[in-house]
C-alpha cells in the first residue's frame, strides 16, 4: 500500500511538471519558505522544536520529442531546542528528486534521494537519516521497479 501511495504522489508530480514545462530548460520555481515542526531524535531521546527555512529550486527541460526531464532540489536549514533538555540543535536536510516523463503517457522514471543531519554540542548526539526512493513505470503503465530504502542512526 505504501508503494502505491508513493507511486501516486510521483505520478501527480510528473503530471504537474509536464503541464508547467517551458520549451527550453528553465527554472520554474525558486522559493524560500519558512518551516517549523517537531522532530523526535533517537540520539537525544527527546522531541526537538525546529524552525528555519526551506530553499526549493525546481527546473525542467523539454527533450524536443514529447518528453520532459525535471529536477527538484531542496535545502532545509533549521535550529531547534530540545523540549526536555533545553539543548540547542542545528540541522540540515538536502533532497534531490529527478524524473523523466512523457506528457499523458509512460514510461516514466523517478528518483528521490534525501539526507537529514541534526546535531547538538553534546557527544554522541548527531542523528543522520537517509532515504532513497526510485520508481520505474513501463510503457504499459506497470510499475516495474520500486526501491524504497530508509536508514537512521546516531553518529558517535
Amino acid at each position: 500500500m505504501r508503494k502505491l501511495a508513493i507511486l501516486g504522489v510521483l505520478v501527480l508530480v510528473a503530471i504537474t511538471f509536464a503541464m508547467l514545462t517551458p520549451a527550453n530548460a528553465a527554472v520554474i520555481s525558486n522559493e524560500k519558505i519558512p518551516v517549523e515542526g517537531l522532530l523526535w531524535s533517537d540520539c537525544a531521546n527527546e522531541f526537538i522544536d525546529l524552525q528555519g527555512t526551506a530553499h526549493t529550486v525546481i527546473s525542467s527541460t523539454d527533450d524536443g520529442a514529447g518528453g520532459t526531464h525535471f529536477d527538484m532540489h531542496i535545502i532545509i536549514i533549521v535550529t531547534g531546542v530540545g523540549e526536555t533538555s533545553g539543548v540547542k540543535y542545528q540541522g540540515m536536510a538536502v533532497e534531490n528528486m529527478s524524473g523523466n516523463v512523457r506528457a499523458g503517457s509512460f514510461p516514466a522514471v523517478f528518483t528521490d534521494a534525501w539526507t537529514i543531519r541534526g546535531s547538538a554540542p553534546q557527544p554522541n548526539n548527531t542523528q543522520v537519516i537517509k532515504g532513497l526512493t526510485h520508481v520505474t513505470v513501463n510503457a504499459n503503465g506497470d510499475v516495474t521497479v520500486v526501491i524504497d530504502n530508509l536508514s537512521s542512526g546516531c553518529k558517535r
